[in-house]
């Protein structure tokens, strides 16, 4: 493969596996529903603010949908 497809699917394959290890610590915090409920806006929408009050940035809602999408 070439070093412009394989540094993109590293980085990406690292984000997940970081993503997981949070998630099973379960220390998201209080604002959890906010991050689901952000997330099922951007899965319903192709938004997270449509929906839903979520006042974090689209980067960690896209993570959080493919996740909850992933893992269930």
């Amino acid at each position: 493969m070439e070093k412009e497809v394989v540094v993109p699917i590293a980085l990406l394959i690292v984000s997940f596996m970081l993503r997981l290890a949070i998630a099973v610590q379960g220390i998201h915090g209080t604002d959890v529903i906010a991050h689901v409920n952000g997330s099922r806006s951007l899965l319903l929408t192709g938004s997270p603010y449509c929906i839903a009050s979520y006042n974090y940035p689209l980067l960690y809602s896209v993570l959080q949908l493919a996740s909850i999408l992933v893992f269930g």
